[in-house]
């Protein structure tokens, strides 16, 4: 799921164990939808098309009764569009390509994970910091997460005081630029390719139009109509105001 590079990179080092998820992502959007927009309002999308009368489908309407306890803080009602679409879109890609593989792998080492993710990351992460701090041993899954009160200019200066190797052919060199601030010359984070969460919120070039120019073909499989062998995601992301070119 990651850039070639990367896991080249990653395989280059000791001890590592490749896990392979049941289902490739083209089959998980075939069965599940696109991650469009959030993994929340993706989630809350599944749950309105699934019980079109129950409460999170409310959520959707105008002057609901979420959106008036809250003061419009929270509020869905912008993506009712979305939900009443024919776009397939839904949240379970990174469970079935990241989390059932590694909580299969738990059960059957009796290993419990250290998670790299920080809670600047998202609303949901940052919650969860919140709730059970860095390690959650008492959880019905014990894992640990050391980096949640990391931010991103503490990894970028603590890559380059230390001088920790990364993959550079990705991410570039790390610079500062006037007020201090670290900057990578290549992409600044990664994760899933074939990832559309958040990136109608970034800035040109955004993901897909950065990947064209150093993944052409990876690019071409993300934009090519489904019925010509792609991912059909070009139709998919314009819908939602993103730009592909």
């Amino acid at each position: 799921m990651e850039y070639p590079e990367i896991r080249k990179f990653v395989k280059s080092k000791e001890n590592i164990v490749w896990l392979k998820p049941d289902m490739n992502f083209k089959e998980v959007i075939f069965k599940y939808g696109y991650p469009l927009i959030s993994k929340e309002i993706a989630h809350k999308i599944t749950s309105a098309r699934n019980k079109p009368d129950g409460k999170v489908a409310q959520y959707f309407e105008p002057n609901n009764e979420k959106d008036l306890k809250y003061n419009g803080n929270f509020s869905v009602t912008k993506w009712k569009w979305l939900k009443d679409s024919n776009i397939p879109i839904g949240s379970q890609c990174c469970d079935v390509m990241k989390k059932k593989p590694f909580k299969k792998f738990e059960k059957e080492t009796g290993l419990k994970p250290i998670i790299g993710t920080m809670a600047s990351e998202s609303a949901i992460r940052k919650n969860g910091w919140y709730r059970y701090g860095c390690n959650a041993f008492d959880q019905e899954r014990p894992q640990s997460k050391p980096l949640s009160f990391w931010t991103e200019q503490d990894i970028f200066e603590y890559l380059e005081r230390f001088n920790i190797p990364y993959c550079d052919e990705i991410y570039g060199e790390i610079k500062k630029d006037k007020k201090g601030k670290y900057y990578t010359t290549g992409c600044s984070r990664t994760g899933c390719v074939f990832c559309a969460f958040g990136v109608h919120l970034e800035k040109e070039p955004n993901r897909f139009q950065q990947l064209k120019v150093t993944h052409p073909a990876l690019y071409n499989y993300c934009m090519k109509p489904i019925e010509e062998g792609g991912l059909g995601m070009k139709e998919v992301l314009e819908r939602v105001g993103v730009k592909t070119e």
